[in-house]
């Protein structure tokens, strides 16, 4: 029997046989499933996704450069020694629910439960709960390792397949899919609407083709979604990704809509007064954590950050689709939290300058079912719910980057204090690992050319920053164009 991941799913195209291009594509519900899914990944889960697809683009510049800086990066520098697998490989805050689309595009590993070796002092110190971790070895607070890996027990929901509905979006119903990745009901009043949007009045201009697409072409959809406003005609007519336009110039400041977070974080730029461009910046880790926090936020979040206008390619598309299927009672409850998602429980920092919260931890319970398999009759289980288990205790998860016994809340992922150069294109560096003198070398401008700003990074600045790390190679030059404005209105010596 194959695997869920060799499982294909059918989709019909609708091409333009003299342009050569896909007008628009029919699917079922479950490929949309998917689709939606995409929101959900966390931007470091993508950055590891695309990287295995070979191109010549490399989507998402800034957020790639912050990934492997991480990649990069010794436990030397880290709270914890689970920060890194933290950061390279976020949980997504829906990870459930995509584990039930009919092809699973998250190759992160599932979520594990771990409790302590000595069972009568994984105790939490407030509550006297038993104390669980999502990482295998990570301490207790009576000092042991948590290294007792306890399987979830699976709950089976009765009303998950209720009227046929799927994981985001309700009904039977076929859908209609844009080239640009705008998804709708599949009816004959869209039909129309799209072909008249495109300028098509003949129908024998349209040739349909079925085909079978698997996990391949799903990951080629995402790739070329996030650079391209014609992603179905790239994956599917192999032509070279017509990337959007998005020039740094081109790009507005974002202001945020309501002042929610009056934080800021002083960092010191280095501007080069010849080329007008930031060069790098000294940072404490307080702000290399904020800037880390970006590969722990979903894609979908990101979009609503910047105000349904990321220039990802089509993806604000895919988002506003769900927008549009939710007034009209095509989503799911579940698909209704597409739209206001949050980092994954114990994801979130301190130095969060962003107004995104941190999903609540599950409700887990410790307890015993009936076991044939096991010597004794009975097996310990995890589960989300306390009516399958006998002698159920509730658990209380903790934070790995938090020391043992400690309960601090919204911590971080750098160890503190710690100094770091950010280059203008997000690539970070600490300077515990270079020397300060050789990396000015290697920049090969006179000293007489640098000029020191010290900037305060709040929400407007993190805004801009999120949004040029996700399309710019100069990243801090376009967030903190105000710093080089007021160098080139300096008057020479």
């Amino acid at each position: 029997m194959a695997s869920r991941q060799d499982q294909t799913l059918p989709l019909k195209l609708f091409i333009d046989k003299e342009k050569q291009c896909v007008v628009m594509a029919e699917a079922r519900r479950e490929f949309v499933d998917i689709l939606f899914s995409f929101l959900t990944l966390p931007m470091g889960t993508i950055i590891r996704l695309v990287s295995k697809q070979q191109s010549a683009q490399q989507p998402l510049p800034g957020i790639n450069n912050l990934y492997q800086s991480v990649n990069k990066l010794g436990t030397v520098d880290l709270r914890s020694e689970f920060c890194k697998r933290m950061l390279l490989f976020p949980r997504n805050p829906c990870e459930t629910l995509c584990t039930k689309t009919k092809i699973v595009v998250d190759d992160t590993e599932p979520t594990k439960y771990s409790l302590c070796s000595n069972d009568h002092c994984s105790r939490n110190r407030n509550g006297g709960e038993k104390l669980v971790s999502f990482f295998l070895d990570a301490r207790c607070s009576c000092g042991k390792l948590m290294d007792r890996d306890v399987d979830e027990l699976e709950n089976k929901n009765v009303n998950e397949e209720k009227n046929g509905d799927g994981v985001f979006v309700k009904g039977a119903a076929m859908f209609l899919i844009s080239d640009d990745l705008e998804i709708m009901p599949n009816s004959l009043g869209n039909s129309v609407t799209l072909l008249v949007k495109h300028d098509y009045r003949d129908f024998n201009q349209l040739k349909e083709v079925s085909l079978n697409v698997g996990l391949k072409e799903i990951l080629d959809i995402l790739k070329h979604a996030l650079i391209s406003n014609s992603t179905l005609t790239d994956v599917f007519l192999k032509k070279a990704a017509t990337k959007v336009e998005c020039l740094d110039s081109h790009l507005t400041k974002l202001e945020p809509k309501v002042t929610s977070n009056d934080k800021k974080i002083d960092i010191k730029v280095i501007v080069s007064k010849s080329k007008t461009k930031i060069l790098y910046a000294d940072a404490s880790e307080e702000f290399v954590d904020f800037l880390f926090s970006f590969l722990t936020i979903p894609l979908g979040s990101v979009i609503k950050l910047l105000g349904g206008n990321s220039f990802l390619g089509c993806l604000d598309n895919l988002y506003k689709s769900v927008e549009n299927l939710m007034n009209s009672s095509w989503c799911t409850e579940s698909g209704s939290m597409l739209l206001n998602l949050g980092v994954a429980s114990k994801y979130s920092c301190q130095s969060q300058l962003l107004n995104i919260h941190e999903e609540n931890p599950p409700q887990l319970y410790y307890g015993i079912v009936m076991d044939r398999n096991s010597m004794w009759g009975w097996s310990g289980k995890i589960s989300k719910t306390d009516d399958a288990l006998e002698e159920t205790e509730p658990l209380t998860l903790i934070d790995p980057r938090c020391p043992p016994g400690q309960a601090v809340a919204y911590v971080g992922f750098m160890k503190k204090p710690a100094l770091f150069v950010v280059d203008d294109d997000l690539q970070v560096t600490p300077l515990s690992s270079t020397s300060s003198i050789s990396f000015l070398k290697k920049l090969s401008i006179s000293l007489e050319d640098f000029e020191e700003q010290v900037v305060g990074i709040g929400e407007k600045e993190a805004l801009n920053l999120l949004r040029a790390s996700l399309t710019s190679n100069s990243v801090l030059s376009f967030s903190l164009a105000d710093i080089l404005k007021r160098v080139r209105c300096k008057p020479p010596p």
